[in-house]
């Protein structure tokens, strides 16, 4: 906050370095287990619908030993594009949650686990230039990056590209999801999550404020630029360059079944557990305003505002309809994604309240309804 970047990167890269958050994980993804465990396709489906009952998803992890089936080896990288408000925390946290988990459990374990661990890069979301640039260092600067058994990452308010590239130059191609909405209803939903905080319309004039939040946030997320605070940049294409991003796959917010293959696709090509996940982390209806912050007419009326000063002008140029069918035609999920029938041996529940958990899938088929409510 006080300008000095250099000695901010450099701090946070010691502390990468020396702490669990360092980017380089070593695991036993399967904590020790030897055997996936075998269920049916109907059960399979009659759990997902079951769970969708108390709002809970089921991603399954398809395990067939420790060689990767050939169809699963493009999902072992995930870059996930987080743009505000776009079901993004949905999205990473259980990831990221799931693997301090089983780090945490292996390093309890360290000895009985070392022989049987694998290599991943994982970060969920990124915040400021220092933090971005001092993972990176810290990823890349001298590490080896072989043997990866899978790698995540999330640039929310930060960028993917430079992390990408460090990827490409180890020769790594990450699949790249983009969770999107209509931009008026992102917008919306941004000024209230912003405006449950703030007891004073007058943060969404401050043209330094409602910019860096608010401006045409989609574009910058998916062309990836001025995400920064600390610095300013110009777009450099059109909304309409979809060249610029024909690499990244857009998936709408609702389309809640072809996100879940994209986290067993994941999963599985990762040998990591199952999730179970309250499908609805981080929904501002969940939440309540404090009293004296903004309420909905306020919201209303700096909705209409800001979108009369041009804060959708971009957003609104992108063809999400375009993208989100683009990505319909060419992505294509593994095999094992529509047939598998042998489970991961651990199952990872990340529920709305209280403390996630790990344990064994054998007992969670038990009784799954029971397991999420313990």
């Amino acid at each position: 906050s006080l300008g000095m970047i250099e000695h901010a990167t450099r701090a946070n890269q010691i502390y990468y370095r020396c702490s669990n958050a360092n980017p380089h994980k070593r695991i036993d993804p399967l904590l020790g287990e030897k055997n996936g465990i075998a269920v049916t396709r109907e059960w399979i489906e009659s759990i997902t619908k079951n769970l969708s009952r108390f709002q809970f998803a089921f991603h399954p992890s398809y395990y067939l030993g420790e060689k990767v089936d050939g169809e699963l080896q493009s999902w072992k990288h995930l870059i996930h594009i987080h743009i505000p408000k776009c079901a993004g925390t949905n999205f990473e946290m259980p990831f990221t949650s799931l693997m301090q988990h089983i780090a945490s459990e292996c390093k309890q374990k360290i000895y009985s686990y070392k022989a049987e661990s694998k290599h991943y890069l994982w970060h969920g979301n990124l915040a400021t230039k220092s933090i971005h640039d001092a993972y990176l260092l810290e990823a890349f600067n001298g590490r080896g990056l072989n043997n990866l058994q899978g790698s995540f990452f999330a640039n929310h308010h930060g960028k993917h590209g430079t992390y990408n590239q460090n990827l490409q130059g180890v020769g790594i191609t990450a699949k790249k999801i983009c969770l999107v909405r209509d931009p008026s209803q992102r917008l919306y939903s941004h000024i209230r999550h912003l405006g449950r905080k703030i007891f004073n319309k007058k943060y969404f004039h401050n043209d330094n404020n409602s910019s860096a939040e608010l401006l045409n946030l989609m574009d910058r997320y998916i062309y990836d630029y001025n995400l920064f605070t600390e610095e300013e940049e110009s777009a450099y294409c059109k909304p309409v360059d979809y060249e610029k991003c024909g690499t990244v796959d857009f998936l709408d917010i609702s389309d809640e079944h072809s996100i879940s293959k994209v986290k067993s696709s994941f999963l599985s090509a990762t040998l990591l557990p199952n999730i179970i996940q309250y499908n609805r982390l981080n929904d501002d209806k969940n939440k309540t305003i404090v009293n004296g912050t903004c309420e909905e007419k306020d919201f209303q009326d700096i909705h209409k505002e800001l979108i009369s000063l041009g804060y959708l002008s971009r957003d609104n140029q992108i063809d999400l309809e375009f993208l989100k069918r683009r990505t319909k035609e060419r992505l294509v999920f593994p095999e094992i994604i529509h047939k598998g029938v042998d489970l991961h041996p651990i199952t990872f529940i990340y529920p709305r309240n209280g403390a996630a958990k790990l344990m064994l899938t054998k007992d969670f088929i038990v009784d799954p309804l029971n397991a999420i409510n313990c």
